[in-house]
């Protein structure tokens, strides 16, 4: 068997750093801060800048002291979310953690992801860079280099910043990933996605932010991390943990916001406050607390409701002389789909009595439409007709001709009048729907008892462009289905303000001429109806309705 030779290779002196150190074998003091005690004694030397008045500042001292807490999370924690208010020095911290782990840690590579561009290359020249340069030199390993988003150490270490891309985090291998502001990060989701298995052996990942409403990935992290799903630990950071700020400080901050949900978003109080609060939320937080406490529990279903068990809460079963309102809003049926829905409001007192909410098939959900209609005294069904409510029309038309279906009005050209059985929401009539529950609401006059359709009014929220829809991962059919039942309801309690005296009957639909008895009524109600139309109305109508009785 044949052996290469040996050779003897020449030594070769090692690189010199700064003071005749070996690169990458710098020895320091600050590698003797190791361990959470080594980090609080780390913080209390560093030294923070105010980017307000430009004035240094002490981590930790006198009523700060809660920031030694936070950084104690940070380092005993895996994986930590926080939800904070604006202006507490968690960005300081998260910077001063992530410079700590590079300079005691040899070879560690921690990342910070901003929202943008301008932001990553803040934070490490402005929040990295500037508490490295303030630093003892005693406890300065020295820089290899200093660019945008990068700074390497010349004990191994580099810190990295990047902007919320696409492929931010893609790629990253370290001990200590940190998304900052995650909730207003357009790719946080993706962020997410790329750094969690770049962390999953042995390294950290700490996400914080302030709030941006519900339903978003920050939320959806936060409440799986409450209800202890995704094995983060979390914690909230409210806004008087600042020295300075009291309830009178908070009140001048109300006065000056311009609507309630800023201020929760910027400065909360409690965790209910900064989610439900911000983030635009079409309903008033606050009315919908009331509501929810005022509440009624569901009753016993009826032996005649009994088939809809249990799609169906009963709050109220049907009183003589009162008319309800059915609204329906429609869905295909799947098992992950939307749900179909059903809303009846008992039109005298505006209260919900009762709920439906299932994924049936379409011909089947037409069926327990009419059950319900038919238990709450023939009430009016007005049926959202988009997609398959076509189809949920024309069953119930065919199981029972006799139903009340309401039928919109439109006029097509030539002026010809067209009337068309259910409801078509498109973008020029959703808002009527809503802007009319958020009325009634306001007002008192619709009070809701189901406490999932407050749930879903919780988590409607109102886009940058003004349109109106579901938080992400939540759903709006129960609230739809209210909004149909009620904006009908309010038309008739309307004319029933201008006509006092009649029947309860004639609020469902005028009726027509194949209800002999009630023939004389239409007529009636034509003729004032004209009269109304050009101001001659002077008699009473119920003087015009007795006549016409005669």
């Amino acid at each position: 068997m044949a052996f290469l030779p040996s050779v003897k290779m020449p030594k070769v002196p090692p690189s010199k750093g700064q003071k005749g150190q070996d690169v990458h074998k710098v020895t320091t003091p600050i590698e003797k801060l190791v361990g959470e005690e080594g980090l609080l004694r780390f913080a209390q030397i560093a030294e923070g800048v105010d980017m307000t008045t430009g004035e240094p500042f002490k981590f930790g001292q006198g009523e700060w002291a809660w920031q030694l807490d936070v950084l104690r999370r940070f380092y005993r924690e895996r994986r930590l979310v926080i939800l904070k208010a604006r202006q507490l020095g968690v960005t300081w911290l998260a910077a001063l953690y992530t410079l700590w782990k590079a300079l005691v840690y040899p070879y560690t590579r921690p990342l910070i992801v901003s929202r943008t561009r301008e932001q990553a290359s803040m934070t490490l020249r402005n929040y990295v860079g500037e508490l490295y340069r303030r630093l003892p030199k005693a406890l300065q390993v020295g820089t290899v280099s200093e660019q945008a988003f990068l700074m390497r150490f010349k004990n191994g270490s580099e810190i990295v910043t990047q902007p919320s891309t696409e492929d931010a985090g893609r790629g990253f291998t370290g001990a200590l990933a940190i998304m900052d502001e995650a909730a207003y990060q357009p790719y946080a989701e993706l962020t997410y996605l790329s750094l969690k298995p770049a962390v999953d052996n042995g390294g950290q990942l700490i996400v914080f932010s302030t709030a941006k409403g519900v339903g978003g990935f920050f939320h959806r992290l936060w409440e799986e991390a409450v209800a202890g799903q995704n094995g983060f630990a979390y914690l909230f950071l409210p806004y008087h943990l600042h020295p300075h700020r009291d309830e009178a400080w908070r009140e001048q901050q109300r006065r000056e916001f311009l609507e309630e949900w800023m201020l929760a978003q910027e400065y909360p109080a409690t965790i209910e406050e900064a989610f439900v609060m911000s983030g635009r939320p079409v309903f008033n937080p606050i009315t919908l607390q009331r509501l929810r406490q005022e509440a009624k529990e569901p009753i016993q279903t009826p032996p005649d409701l009994a088939l809809l068990d249990p799609y169906i809460q009963v709050f109220a079963e049907p009183e003589a002389g009162h008319f309800y309102i059915v609204g329906v809003d429609c869905a295909e049926g799947l098992i992950h789909g939307d749900l179909n829905a059903i809303c009846v409001i008992d039109g005298l007192t505006g209260e919900q009595v009762a709920e439906y909410a299932s994924r049936v098939e379409a011909f089947t959900f037409a069926e327990h439409v009419n059950i319900v209609a038919r238990y709450y005294q023939a009430a009016e069904v007005i049926v959202e007709r988009n997609g398959i409510g076509a189809a949920v029309l024309l069953k119930l038309r065919h199981i029972n001709p006799q139903l009340r279906l309401y039928r919109d009005q439109t006029v097509r050209r030539r002026f010809t009048i067209h009337s068309v059985y259910g409801w078509q929401t498109t973008v020029k009539t959703k808002p009527l729907l809503i802007n009319a529950l958020q009325e009634g609401l306001h007002f008192g006059r619709l009070r809701p008892n189901s406490k999932d359709v407050l749930d879903e009014m919780v988590h409607y929220q109102r886009d940058e462009d003004g349109s109106t829809h579901a938080a992400p991962g939540h759903t709006d059919d129960r609230l739809m289905a209210m909004a149909l039942a009620w904006y009908r309801t309010r038309e008739l309690q309307l004319r029933r303000e201008k006509v006092g005296d009649l029947p309860s009957y004639f609020y469902y639909n005028p009726p027509t001429e194949t209800e002999g008895m009630y023939s004389w009524l239409r007529e009636a109600m034509k003729e004032w109806e004209e009269a109304q139309r050009r101001g001659q109305l002077i008699r009473p109508l119920s003087e015009v309705l007795g006549e016409s009785a005669l």
